[in-house]
């Protein structure tokens, strides 16, 4: 388990435990998600959802790239 996953596990045992709201999972995103025992949403919608996975697969594609050939993919589009 990554340091990520453990870190996202231990918030979900505390947040359920507890019975508080966390902020939603989208690193984007700043909103609070509501959460009680029955309920297991990381995301306060359906569009932070998918913003955030579009977020963790384009960092996958893009993890053997060095900072700077990043930053241009980023800024100019990978057409450049």
């Amino acid at each position: 388990m990554t340091p990520t996953q453990l870190d996202h596990a231990v918030q979900q045992v505390c947040t359920a435990i507890s019975n508080h709201s966390q902020r939603c999972f989208n690193p984007l995103c700043c909103n609070e998600v509501e959460r009680n025992a029955r309920d297991d949403r990381l995301y306060c919608s359906d569009q932070c959802r998918q913003s955030a996975r579009i977020i963790r697969r384009a960092s996958k594609l893009l993890e053997s790239l060095s900072d700077d050939e990043v930053v241009r993919i980023v800024r100019n589009g990978a057409s450049d």
